[in-house]
């Protein structure tokens, strides 16, 4: 975590270009094992958006037990096939290279339409 608060929270900062004014699953997720890891109550996101001059602030609280084993099991199993299984993880194409792929497919006659 970017902090520790007192003896039950942590701090998670953010810095993006624009605030989005709420928190992505991926930072909602990290966060939840930040608190898992160092048996926190709480922990505070914050989001500065530098160009808008925007701050964002949500409380994340802890996961059910339930919900608690549920996240360590995906992560466990991500870890098995990704980081020791050697698979190649699915990625999100970034813009650039849906852009790319695409001026290559006219490139190559194959048109999207």
């Amino acid at each position: 975590p970017d902090g520790l608060i007192d003896d039950d929270g942590v701090l998670e900062c953010k810095a993006p270009q624009f605030c989005s004014r709420s928190i992505p699953p991926y930072y909602r997720i990290q966060c939840l094992i930040h608190m898992i890891v160092l048996r926190k109550k709480y922990c505070e996101y914050a989001q500065y958006g530098w160009r808008t001059q925007e701050l964002y602030v949500e409380r994340v609280l802890p996961l059910s037990d339930t919900g608690t084993r549920a996240l360590l099991k995906r992560l466990s199993d991500w870890l098995e096939q990704y980081v020791l299984g050697g698979e190649e993880p699915p990625r999100k194409p970034s813009r650039r290279r849906k852009k790319a792929e695409a001026v290559s497919e006219v490139e190559d006659g194959a048109w999207p339409f």
